[in-house]
């Protein structure tokens, strides 16, 4: 037969499950949500380039490029485009081999896109420019609205003309900066720095 209860020692009491298997069950529902937020900005990227391409082409602005990838699940929204070029109708077009842009997930609004091999600028009249440097970086935020800032930075920068195009202003500089940023009004101020310009002739 059982022994009876010592009524000296406290009753046995039994511990929930759900205490014990709360904190995973939150943890898999904050991944499943973090996991379903990425991939809808990953569409939203996506689609926001299709709809921005055809309107573009529309006023005479032609985009393209090889290969589009988006990637940096789960953090971060990576995009690099192969062989990017955009062109206008009255000749000017700036062409990569290859461009890389970087967003937090939570933050779709605020870019940074680089080119690490250079880029190409073809002027109308003047030819082809070749534009390298050991660093070519646009910052972009509050993409999306009326006024975004837009932000240019070039270390090193060496400008070089295609054979048959004529020279650009400046041969190089050690640091340029083009900051464009929106005022009252619908103004906006654009801040140019160049430290260590070399001429063409120089």
């Amino acid at each position: 037969m059982p022994e009876p209860a010592d009524p000296s020692k406290p009753p046995h009491r039994r511990v929930s499950r759900f205490w014990l298997l709360a904190p995973f069950v939150a943890t898999a529902l904050l991944a499943l949500g973090g996991s379903v937020g990425w991939w809808v900005e990953r569409i939203r990227l996506e689609t926001r380039l299709d709809q921005t391409t055809k309107a573009l082409k529309v006023q005479g602005v032609d985009i393209s490029w090889s290969k589009r990838e988006v990637s940096g699940f789960p953090f971060r929204l990576d995009l690099t485009l192969q062989s990017p070029r955009i062109a206008d109708r009255s000749g000017w077009a700036l062409s990569a081999p290859q461009i890389e842009g970087e967003a937090f997930a939570y933050d779709p609004g605020h870019w940074i896109f680089g080119a690490p091999s250079g880029v190409t600028l073809v002027r109308p009249v003047k030819g082809a420019l070749d534009v390298t440097g050991q660093a070519l970086r646009v910052s972009v935020s509050r993409l999306g609205s009326p006024a975004p800032r837009w932000s240019f930075q070039g270390l090193k920068l060496t400008f070089s003309p295609q054979p048959g195009a004529a020279p650009a202003m400046l041969a190089g500089a050690d640091l340029l900066e083009a900051h464009l940023q929106p005022g009252p009004d619908d103004q906006a101020a654009l801040l140019i720095r160049v430290d260590a310009g070399r001429s063409a002739g120089s």
